[in-house]
């Protein structure tokens, strides 16, 4: 039995994510977590759950799970514009929450954005306090921490020997409206912005279905939608593409309005 202890305390060492230091108590930590395109992409052959998004979840989960006397947690998503997902708090299921709330957002986040709005919140905080940067780093990041009230520490998501390599894609921004140039009363334009993280152009098919809420009880499944319109388009790297897609969409029987689908 005290072989299998022993045992057993080895592997939680082992599983303890890397950079993620114990806090002192009464300390405070703020997390600032990268919400761009690349922290979605997974390295080549491996699963969704190697994402950099995904181990900066895992990262925030395991540091809740284990804050000493007094310390306390805020969370800042970079995006487009930095948001709190949680004010500083030790309450387990206020950070799990924002742990839960973690995707990705943008195309490029603003980092230095999101480490100020951090270091806002950390004025005044007690020694032993940071401020952690979960972030691939997949860009430069132009900023001086200089002047921070608090350290600021970037543990690495991935590789940084460039032997991760990885791409995603996906759309960034997207919306309906009812086509001006066109006298059917159900004929709208969807408009989408998709973008690309890799090295090298990609081609997408994207695709326009309707959701209807029948459709959410259905039971058949969103590869039963009908297909509303559909284009293809070749993304650049680091460079949205926005495209246009016209349909009819009629309302259901009750008269209410469908959602639409977006896929590539």
């Amino acid at each position: 039995m005290l072989q299998a202890l022993i045992i057993i305390l080895g592997a939680l060492a082992l599983a303890r994510p890397s950079g993620a230091a114990r806090l002192p108590e009464g300390a405070q930590l703020a997390v600032v977590v990268d919400t761009s395109l690349s922290m979605g992409a997974p390295p080549e052959g491996q699963g969704a759950r190697q994402a950099p998004i995904e181990r900066a979840r895992r990262y925030l989960l395991q540091r809740a799970g284990s804050l000493p006397t007094g310390a306390r947690v805020l969370v800042v998503a970079a995006g487009t514009s930095p948001a709190l997902l949680s004010p500083l708090t030790s309450d387990r299921a206020t950070l799990t929450r924002a742990a839960d709330a973690l995707a990705v957002t943008c195309p490029v986040a603003d980092l230095a954005a999101a480490i100020d709005l951090a270091a806002e919140r950390l004025v005044g905080a007690p020694a032993g306090s940071e401020i952690v940067l979960l972030s691939d780093l997949a860009r430069d990041v132009d900023f001086d921490g200089r002047g921070l009230p608090v350290p600021l520490r970037a543990p690495a998501m991935v590789a940084t020997d460039g032997s991760e390599r990885r791409e995603n894609s996906g759309f960034v921004a997207a919306d309906a409206r009812p086509d001006p140039s066109s006298d059917e009363p159900d004929r709208v334009e969807v408009f989408a912005s998709v973008a690309h993280y890799g090295d090298a152009p990609r081609e997408l098919y994207v695709t326009a279905s309707a959701l209807y809420e029948a459709d959410l009880t259905s039971g058949d499944g969103l590869e039963a939608l009908p297909l509303l319109a559909s284009q293809r388009v070749v993304v650049a790297p680091d460079s949205p593409t926005q495209l246009v897609l016209r349909a009819n969409l009629p309302p259901d029987a009750a008269g209410r309005a469908p959602f639409v689908l977006l896929r590539r």
